[in-house]
């Protein structure tokens, strides 16, 4: 991750981060008292639920920050009427 930043860093492209707990906690998939195990396999069930996908445990992870990304957006935006 430290050269995916340095490199967006060199190029100046903007980027953000987001703590895996803060995410998990959004989409309810949760952190507290849970194995990694388990949050890998609660992030694939999300998943499968939500768009019908069966994926790997690194996928849904991804796909799960990327859903996090536009649940984030919508609310930033959600009083945007300009």
């Amino acid at each position: 991750m430290g050269v995916i930043i340095e490199l967006l860093t060199e190029l100046n492209i903007p980027y953000t981060s987001v703590l895996a707990g803060e995410w998990r906690k959004r989409l309810s998939i949760g952190t507290g008292g849970n194995t990694r195990k388990a949050q890998k396999q609660k992030a694939q069930n999300y998943i499968r639920n939500k768009y019908t996908l069966t994926v790997s445990e690194d996928e849904a992870d991804a796909l799960c920050i990327g859903t996090y990304r536009i649940m984030d957006d919508e609310k930033k935006n959600a009083f945007d009427w300009a």
